[in-house]
């Protein structure tokens, strides 16, 4: 595959940038993994987010009756409208996934099945998983590092892995070796699973915590918020509510601490990184 690879950059005269993320993915292997763990069949829609050199499309436009695949870079999508040029089912977009309306494209019941690049990760899932439209699940390959953030148990959670878990519930499938890309990233990677992700009437008390964690999670470098946690009686949250979500001492203000989730205030001792501080992403 890799002499695949290197042939279409030359045709194409793309020259794999880091600083962009264009660390293409080798291992035919984790492709079918991804395919695999998001159960595809003729009758799926699938949000493919940077195709790059649309390895991992062929594998999604053979098994999904329709895919739409967002590449930003213009060389790379060129590339990828000749090469899906008889492609009926894929539906090609030259934009950022960040700013264009994915869900006015798909409508309902749509899947994500992704390489994401890692500087955009935690603005993307916020914006999946918050969406009017959600989707029924979403399969992403990312940064190993963040994939264990996302998916910590209580008591090691932190803003990201709070944030995804109000919403889904996510998995790590798979670790994925970082010589299983070309050019050959600094880090390895994983595959993520976020399967039961919530309609909009089922996490509408949750939006006054997500709010402020989201915010956090991905624009401050040096965070100490003071997080209010209020849902109704029995709304289980991904954290104990007895407990600070971060490790830090909790501050009470005259309120319970219940696990019903009456209230607790808490100030989070944490120092976070901001995404795109983090090593670029890999596709």
């Amino acid at each position: 595959m890799l002499d695949q690879i290197k042939k279409l950059c030359k045709a194409y005269g793309i020259t794999p940038q880091r600083s962009k993320g264009q660390h293409f993915l080798m291992d035919a292997t984790v492709i079918d993994t991804m395919v695999e763990t998001a159960r595809l069949d003729q009758r799926d829609t699938v949000l493919e987010v940077g195709p790059g050199l649309g390895i991992l499309t062929e594998a999604l436009v053979a098994r999904a009756g329709r895919v739409v695949s967002v590449e930003l870079d213009r060389k790379l999508f060129g590339l990828l409208q000749a090469k899906f040029i008889v492609s009926r089912n894929l539906e090609l977009v030259n934009d950022d996934i960040l700013r264009c309306d994915f869900a006015g494209r798909l409508g309902a019941g749509y899947k994500v099945v992704a390489n994401l690049p890692y500087n955009i990760t935690s603005r993307f899932l916020k914006n999946i998983l918050t969406a009017a439209v959600k989707p029924l699940v979403a399969v992403v390959l990312v940064q190993k590092e963040v994939a264990e953030r996302i998916c910590a148990k209580p008591g090691d959670l932190s803003l990201l892995g709070i944030s995804v878990q109000l919403y889904g519930r996510p998995a790590v499938v798979a670790t994925v070796g970082r010589q299983q890309f070309w050019p050959m990233p600094a880090v390895d990677s994983a595959i993520v699973a976020i399967r039961d992700i919530q309609p909009a009437a089922a996490i509408a008390a949750r939006r006054a915590v997500s709010s402020v964690i989201w915010a956090s999670t991905w624009t401050s470098s040096d965070l100490r918020p003071a997080i209010l946690i209020s849902a109704p009686s029995g709304h289980k949250l991904p954290f104990n509510t007895t407990t600070p979500p971060l490790g830090c001492k909790a501050r009470e203000q005259g309120r319970t601490t219940s696990p019903s989730g009456r209230g607790a205030r808490f100030s989070s001792c944490a120092r976070v990184r901001p995404e795109s501080a983090r090593q670029a992403p890999c596709r």
